[in-house]
């Protein structure tokens, strides 16, 4: 006793087709490794990366003295001013690490691109190095402060 089989005659929907503006695309590129080495690893890394560590890090190290001078004079009734100065720190530290975070994705990713072998190792390891340094640092200057 043989068994027929069906096929479904339903159509499938169709799948959407995203267009995304020139930034987005620019930096799903980077994400997924699509540009070459040179990209993230200088312009990001060592051109953006620059200028936003001086600003962040200086905003960032500012903060936290601040927030270290009124821990101990907080009360119930002062406490909106230490609580908006703890989010913005916060929001302002999440958008950084985001952003570290992604150029060292897209350094790693874009390694693959290089012609040269030693830049395809190089590059990442030094990448990782930077950002394990750098946030363990941070992580060290702010815990003295707050501490």
């Amino acid at each position: 006793m043989a068994t027929k089989t069906t096929k479904s005659t339903a159509a499938k929907p169709a799948q959407k087709s995203v267009t995304l503006n020139k930034f987005t695309q620019y930096v799903a590129d980077n994400w997924n490794g699509k540009q070459p080495l040179w990209v993230p690893f200088f312009v990001h890394g060592f051109g953006m990366g620059t200028l936003f560590g001086a600003f962040f890090t200086t905003v960032l190290l500012e903060r936290l003295t601040l927030l270290a001078r009124v821990q101990s004079s907080v009360t119930l009734d002062n406490f909106a001013g230490p609580a908006l100065l703890v989010y913005s720190t916060l929001t302002l530290l999440g958008f950084w690490l985001t952003y570290h975070i992604w150029n060292l994705v897209s350094t790693i990713r874009c390694a693959k691109n290089a012609d040269n072998t030693i830049c395809k190792i190089g590059a990442p390891v030094f990448s990782v190095a930077v950002f394990v340094t750098y946030w363990a640092l941070v992580a060290k200057f702010a815990w003295g402060i707050l501490a």
